[in-house]
């Protein structure tokens, strides 16, 4: 996993000829056919977002998702996360009757509130969820006293 506090830039993006590396979905039934629609679009994981007394938690459900392929940027007030989740089966499935687990390349990306500690980020990814803490920043106190004239 690669946490980044770094700007984002757009590059070129990834391209192959081979369908395994595609989104498909089914998008009706022509003439008693399904009817399948391939598209190059990254899936969003089921994300929650939560206050605590003293964080602001971000939570992704990956099963699945290697480490090695996740990757975590913060820019300001954006938190940004990309991965890939392989299919280890894919060479054995020869049809699918029902496909609704998404496969391939996944991103969501998160608004943050303004006070937040970024240098004290906490990550972990147990049981197929990655959580994120981001500590709330401490909020000073300033007392005014007026002076008798």
């Amino acid at each position: 996993m690669h946490l980044r506090l770094v700007e984002r830039s757009v590059g070129p993006q990834k391209c192959g000829a081979d369908w395994r590396e595609y989104s498909l979905s089914c998008g009706g039934v022509v003439y008693g056919t399904p009817l399948v629609i391939i598209s190059r679009r990254a899936w969003v994981p089921p994300t929650d977002v939560y206050e605590t007394k003293d964080a602001v938690v971000v939570q992704l459900e990956i099963p699945g998702v290697s480490l090695d392929d996740l990757e975590i940027t913060v820019l300001e007030r954006s938190l940004v996360i990309t991965g890939r989740r392989e299919d280890p089966l894919l060479s054995q499935k020869i049809a699918y009757h029902r496909m609704e687990i998404q496969y391939g390349d996944f991103e969501t990306e998160v608004y943050l509130p303004a006070a937040l500690d970024q240098d004290e980020i906490k990550a972990e990814y147990h049981d197929g969820f990655l959580t994120l803490g981001f500590p709330k920043s401490r909020t000073h106190r300033i007392t005014v006293s007026a002076q008798d004239s």
